[in-house]
């Protein structure tokens, strides 16, 4: 089984899209695993050439207002224009992380994927949806599965299954493990607070609203 995995992060390294997907490989059975990023244009090309060799793609990304960044979007229409019906027999599994604490609030990104799927004709099979995205992405340090990495590790064990036996499941979406809504909200705070400390700015300026002249 030949997979294409596609980390849809606008950054050019070390995004949480891209450890996502390289904690599902470690998962996978499969070591026929190519890797692309979408913030290299550089890369379109080599995708188009081996696109029609695969059997499974894996998007990851992060949620942009309720959808996909926009250069996935543009991606998926370059797809759709060139390669339309001639990718049937792939399954299409979808990684979205976003900064909210509720993984649910993927879906709309998620049903993007889908709508997509089908006008090209090819088969959706599964899609996580990660809450606090970020978080995840910065627990690096903790075991996958465990601590607030349970109900993470757990999710893409479950893709990586489905993707070892070519089958499709439940969409899931994903909360941080022992780690309650309002502890998530204290230190999301402290992180904008420290991080607009860093910046020459104080908390109170948060809350400005710049309006252009």
């Amino acid at each position: 089984m030949k997979i294409m995995m596609i980390d849809g992060s606008p950054k050019v390294s070390k995004s949480n899209s891209e450890y996502f997907l390289n904690i599902l490989s470690d998962f996978i059975e499969s070591k026929d695993i190519v890797k692309y990023k979408l913030s290299k244009k550089v890369d379109y090309e080599d995708i188009i050439k081996e696109i029609n060799t695969i059997d499974t793609l894996v998007f990851a990304f992060p949620l942009y207002v309720d959808s996909l960044p926009s250069h996935v979007l543009e991606f998926l229409i370059m797809l759709e224009e060139n390669f339309k019906d001639n990718l049937k027999g792939v399954n299409v599994y979808v990684i979205a992380n976003c900064g909210f604490y509720e993984g649910k609030q993927n879906k709309i990104a998620l049903n993007i994927m889908k709508c997509w799927c089908k006008k090209m004709n090819i088969k959706w099979a599964q899609g996580i949806g990660i809450g606090a995205g970020e978080m995840m992405g910065g627990l690096r340090n903790v075991p996958m599965g465990k601590g607030p990495n349970t109900n993470l590790g757990l999710a893409l064990d479950n893709l990586a299954k489905n993707i070892n036996e070519n089958k499709s499941g439940d969409d899931i979406f994903t909360t941080p493990s022992m780690f309650p809504r309002f502890a998530f909200r204290l230190a999301a705070n402290r992180f904008w607070i420290s991080k607009a400390n860093r910046n020459g700015l104080k908390k109170r300026d948060l809350n400005k609203c710049i309006v252009k002249q």
